[in-house]
């Protein structure tokens, strides 16, 4: 994964990351030992928000309802290092309920060591066969810290300002307040949520909600809405908000398929200092000094076509026609920008076609090309795409591939649905509905003797 973030000034920071867990069972499952790293590749970790982090943990069931848990953490950033270590129990106090209590031990890079604990209840339940809730708090409360002052990286990026530290999760006393709620009937769900945090350097509140709806085995329709709020003890206030539409057309057996995504975005910064990396609400949001607001409309649209699934007449000579065993497919985004930095005005037009083709080489292995090209109209400029692609099938509904881009740009509008930067990069696809666990289970009956 590609994290750049870039200000307004210019300047850029960089984190290139790969992600690897494992975790086994031992003592008929009573303990589970994980383990966790996501590191920085080609000396490539600047970005504030994702540093490299190995994390090595273990639980153990006391009982039906008590497990101890264990986990060290070590955070290795460009601008400082963590080392979190935490001690404590899990427990099961009633239905639908679970208490975690874990004392904690953190040392910071040039802030010092800080010993604390956390304390958590979820309470979840059902009413009637549609409705779901759940509520929790979370509370964090320091017994003995460093008294040196916080880090402070340099006059324009105090760590208060956001990013790892500046969230509070390892530097601030806080208690959080949060409440969800599902609804479900068999072609329609809605869930919602909301919740509070008020900490020490600062007070943050949001909520987020979804609906989908499914018109037929194939096709459905569905909207999201979030808006999140902070305001920080140095006068700084942020807003980061956006509503999404998306429709999805690929009913089964057919060879075409549609995805369609409209978003809009608003992201706004008042008193505030930043550095790219650093926005109140981090990678995501604003990374700029002084008052400055975002608003962008963004659409995504995928149009794809795959030919007939592989059949045992691909092993008798039509090798190399091209009407099977291919798969092409579309991208158009498009999006339209109206910003406004230290009372200045900005507006544009970005878009950006790709095109990508791929074929079954065996009835598990395919190979294709891809390319891109971005224009940003106001400024008449072009960034260009294209590398190959090489995909694995290890088994049903499951797809791994492996690219190079020869040459690339990046956008953070549009990386999430079509990934542009140059070098390498790796897609894991799964496809999970209700009939997964239940067809695994035949599988294996089948292979019972």
């Amino acid at each position: 994964v590609r994290r750049l973030d870039e200000a307004i000034t210019g300047e850029k920071a960089e984190s290139r990351q790969a992600t690897v867990g494992a975790n086994r069972g031992f003592f008929d499952q009573k303990l589970e030992v994980t383990a966790q790293s996501e590191f920085s590749l080609g000396g490539n970790n600047d970005n504030v928000d994702f540093p490299t982090r190995y994390q090595l943990g273990a639980a153990y069931a006391i009982s039906d309802d008590v497990r101890m848990i264990a986990v060290h953490e070590i955070t290795e950033g460009e601008a400082f290092d963590i080392s979190t270590t935490r001690l404590g129990l899990e427990v099961v106090p009633w239905k639908g309920a679970r208490l975690t209590s874990t004392l904690n031990q953190s040392a910071v890079s040039e802030y010092g060591p800080r010993t604390f604990a956390l304390l958590g209840l979820t309470q979840s339940f059902l009413v009637g066969k549609r409705w779901g809730f759940d509520v929790s708090t979370d509370t964090s409360r320091t017994f003995d810290e460093s008294s040196e002052p916080p880090l402070v990286i340099n006059e324009n990026h105090p760590i208060a300002s956001g990013g790892v530290l500046g969230n509070g999760a390892l530097t601030e006393d806080f208690l959080s307040f949060s409440g969800g709620a599902t609804y479900r009937s068999e072609l329609w769900s809605w869930t919602g949520r909301a919740e509070t945090r008020n900490g020490k350097t600062s007070d943050r509140s949001g909520f987020m909600t979804g609906f989908l709806r499914q018109a037929r085995a194939g096709v459905a329709f569905a909207a999201s809405a979030q808006a999140f709020q902070v305001d920080q003890a140095t006068g700084s206030q942020g807003l980061l908000a956006n509503v999404s539409l998306s429709w999805a057309f690929r009913p089964l057996g057919r060879h075409w398929s549609v995805l369609e995504r409209l978003e809009f975005h608003h992201d706004e910064l008042t008193s505030g200092m930043g550095l790219a990396g650093s926005g109140l609400f981090g990678a995501t949001s604003l990374t700029v000094n002084g008052n400055a607001r975002s608003r962008r409309l963004v659409n995504n649209l995928v149009v794809n076509r795959v030919a007939r699934a592989w059949s045992a007449e691909d092993t008798q000579g039509n090798l190399f026609e091209l009407n099977q065993r291919n798969q092409w497919s579309l991208y158009y985004g498009s999006k339209y920008v109206f910003d406004r930095f230290d009372g200045m005005d900005y507006s544009g037009y970005t878009d950006i076609l790709g095109l990508e083709w791929r074929y079954d080489i065996t009835r598990n292995i395919d190979v294709g090309l891809r390319g891109s090209l971005l224009h940003v109209w106001n400024a008449d400029n072009y960034e260009y795409s294209a590398g190959p692609v090489i995909g694995y099938s290890p088994f049903d509904n499951a797809w791994i591939s492996f690219g190079y881009n020869l040459r690339g740009f990046s956008d953070r509008d549009f990386d999430s649905a079509h990934y542009t930067a140059q070098g390498p990069f790796l897609t894991l696809r799964f496809k999970f509905d209700q009939q997964t666990r239940l067809r695994a289970d035949e599988a294996r009956e089948r292979a019972m003797p």
